[in-house]
């Protein structure tokens, strides 16, 4: 295996996911109808460190699905077309999530359509904890 360019940052995402470990978090994970500032989230899931679920729920947006869309993740219009919307969901996620440490893959991602789905409903922004970046850090470890 060839040195890492830089073993500083590779011993601080070490250092960061251990520290995780001790402290506990939640892993988020957004589904949406794409990437715009005007999409939403079709799907959101949530679990512990363990990988226990504490929420997986399809969520009806106020706009179709788009095809491209579905063709990543599989979810249709039919599949929500009863789901519950962002508001019907929006209590449980906020005291679920309420000065969590949250992490995701892409956090700005996931982050950013959290709050254009609360905009959208005119909700308070969510508030949880510290947040993380899991692909930020598997970058400076890779």
């Amino acid at each position: 295996m060839a040195s890492h360019p830089n073993l500083e940052d590779r011993r601080q995402a070490r250092r960061w996911a251990q520290d995780l470990m001790k402290r506990g978090f939640y892993v988020l994970d957004t589904e949406t109808t794409g990437l715009g500032k005007h999409d939403e989230i079709v799907q959101i899931a949530i679990v512990d460190q363990d990988g226990k679920t504490a929420l997986n729920e399809l969520i009806k947006p106020t706009i179709p699905i788009p095809p491209g869309a579905s063709k990543v993740h599989g979810i249709y219009d039919r599949d929500v077309e009863y789901a519950s919307n962002f508001r019907d969901i929006y209590t449980a996620l906020s005291k679920l999530l309420a000065g969590q440490i949250v992490i995701a893959y892409n956090m700005d991602f996931d982050r950013r359509m959290l709050r254009q789905s609360c905009d959208k409903y005119d909700l308070q922004d969510i508030q949880m904890g510290e947040r993380g970046c899991v692909m930020k850090q598997y970058a400076r470890y890779k």
